[in-house]
């Protein structure tokens, strides 16, 4: 079966000669992506193995390592040195199988199998699709998986201690929600909420620059004479304080509008999760306090509402937006 999937790869590089380069590359992501789905499986067997569980983990890890390192050293892969980080993804995706079917009856043991083995067919029906990107034969694996998988919980059922939450159509789509992770880790695609060992962010997943992470998947850098996401003004993109930019991306004083959350600020356009629960938009306001946490028209528990112009939350409260330019302000009580 193994041979087979590597054939199935190599015929499928060399049908794509025109770049040859690319597909290499796309071949060594492919065999990392069935390799994980693999350490998947045996994680999850070794979950129900009767001798030497912590012998049998070591060993589906060693597996894995050694598959990541082997393709790295043989090809130009799209990625390297992220065995670890599969390595995380795969035990915290079996943890939370393990911790979720309920107690370790023979029915527990009989769905976990099941289910690990249809992620290692899922992620290589993905793995062979990445190369080939033949819909047919992917609708065909995805089909033959799936009636192997259903017939296996279907089995299970009817062994001593199942519960009756855990479904075989949700653990599928469990399944297929975290081999798409997997894929996205290996295959970079900037603007996926999933940073890779090629981007220094993305998106939601922005460690390294929490909230600020450009839409070409970098940290912004002060200096480059664009003005990125965290920056008030960079050099003469300074639109926001013209001529006034300082050395630090920084504007004199809080500006409502520009992104960034800075001196009395509560929030600022855009940036509404940092206002407490239920104050769920960020309002521009004339003066020093520049942006403010508002609730939104019709949510507000506060009374009895007082129609007035911007900057109504100047005095301390909250207040609800009623249109662009106009909010409620709550009387003093």
């Amino acid at each position: 079966m193994r041979a087979a999937f590597a054939l199935v790869l190599a015929v499928s590089v060399a049908a794509a000669s025109p770049a040859a380069a690319s597909a290499l590359g796309q071949s060594c992501q492919a065999r990392k992506l069935a390799a994980a789905g693999r350490a998947v499986r045996d994680v999850l067997r070794c979950s129900v193995a009767s001798l030497s569980p912590p012998e049998c983990y070591q060993g589906a890890v060693r597996r894995l390592r050694k598959t990541f390192r082997r393709n790295e050293n043989a090809y130009a892969c799209e990625t390297t040195g992220d065995a670890a980080t599969l390595r995380e993804r795969v035990d915290t995706y079996a943890l939370t199988e393990r911790t979720s079917l309920g107690p370790h009856t023979e029915c527990y043991r009989a769905r976990l199998l099941a289910i690990g083995d249809r992620f290692f067919r899922a992620a290589r029906a993905r793995a062979v699709y990445a190369v080939d990107s033949d819909d047919a034969r992917l609708a065909a694996r995805i089909a033959r998986a799936d009636e192997a998988y259903f017939a296996a919980f279907a089995a299970a059922e009817g062994l001593p201690g199942c519960t009756a939450w855990v479904t075989a159509a949700f653990q599928r789509e469990f399944v297929d929600v975290w081999v798409d992770d997997f894929r996205r880790r290996l295959f970079p695609a900037c603007g996926d909420d999933t940073r890779t060992a090629t981007e220094e962010c993305d998106g939601r997943e922005s460690d390294a620059c929490p909230g600020k992470c450009t839409t070409s998947c970098t940290c912004p850098v002060c200096g480059n004479g664009v003005k990125e996401p965290g920056e008030q003004c960079d050099g003469a993109a300074d639109e926001f304080c013209p001529g006034a930019c300082a050395s630090d991306c920084t504007c004199p004083g809080p500006v409502c509008g520009d992104g960034v959350v800075s001196g009395t600020e509560q929030c600022d356009l855009g940036e509404a999760e940092y206002c407490a629960e239920g104050a769920t938009v960020c309002a521009g306001v004339s003066g020093p306090l520049a942006c403010r946490c508002c609730i939104p028209a019709g949510t507000s528990w506060l009374r009895p509402p007082i129609p007035i112009t911007l900057p109504c939350c100047d005095t301390g409260f909250d207040c609800q937006v009623v249109g662009p330019n106009e909010c409620f302000c709550p009387a003093p009580h």
